[in-house]
């Protein structure tokens, strides 16, 4: 996982929360949602350590979060705000080259607020769009190559989806993400163990096939 270094490329989730409705048109929801990243650190970045002959010393800064969350919903539309009790996947003061804060204050607060609208326009077809913003509450320092610049971002999704005998559900969608700093998420270099740099909020099409049982 190039966002997430010295990791196994894994993310684990873990949620739980509750949900219930004022009446058949009105509902609501409260809860929480942990984002795991085994192995995975700040200090294992490719450019942490002697790297041709050059040594960088890097902070201790792991990228695991939790959050607190809660909605309305009424019919086929609804909204949702979640707030960050830790940093927002690592991003703190704690992230440091050579001694130097990254970022000019811890993330704890960060906030995402979400609105959503699930349409069964016709039986078994379902129109879903997506439109949220990020709010990071942190900005860069002099450190990370450039200062000032702000993670926050907005992200956007339309889509179809379908369901199947047996639980089966296929979706096709195109999302898309917007920053409020180019430069924050398309730098010219990578913390992460490779090289390899993209684009991630660049618009793309996403096929998904599930089942529940």
């Amino acid at each position: 996982n190039n966002s997430y270094p010295g990791g196994s490329s894994l993310e684990f989730d873990y949620y739980g929360g509750y949900n219930g409705k004022f009446n058949d048109d009105f509902g609501w929801t409260v809860g929480g949602h942990g984002y795991a990243y085994p192995g995975a650190n700040f200090n294992k970045a490719s450019l942490c350590g002697t790297v041709n002959g050059v040594t960088t010393t890097c902070g201790d800064s792991s990228f695991n979060s939790f959050e607190w969350n809660a909605g309305l919903s009424y019919k086929f539309v609804s909204v949702k705000y979640s707030r960050m009790l830790t940093n927002w996947f690592g991003v703190s003061q704690d992230m440091r080259l050579n001694g130097l804060p990254l970022f000019n204050s811890d993330s704890k607060g960060s906030s995402y607020l979400e609105a959503n609208v699930a349409y069964e326009f016709l039986p078994t077809w379902t129109l879903n769009l997506h439109a949220a913003h990020t709010n990071v509450t942190t900005s860069t320092t002099a450190a990370f190559g450039t200062a000032g610049l702000d993670p926050s971002y907005n992200d956007y999704l339309i889509g179809v989806s379908k369901t199947f005998d047996g639980g089966w559900t296929g979706s096709l969608a195109w999302v898309k993400a917007s920053y409020k700093n180019d430069n924050y998420w398309k730098p010219t270099y990578s913390f992460a163990n490779t090289d390899s740099l993209s684009d991630p909020g660049s618009g793309r099409l996403i096929l998904s096939v599930g089942r529940t049982f």
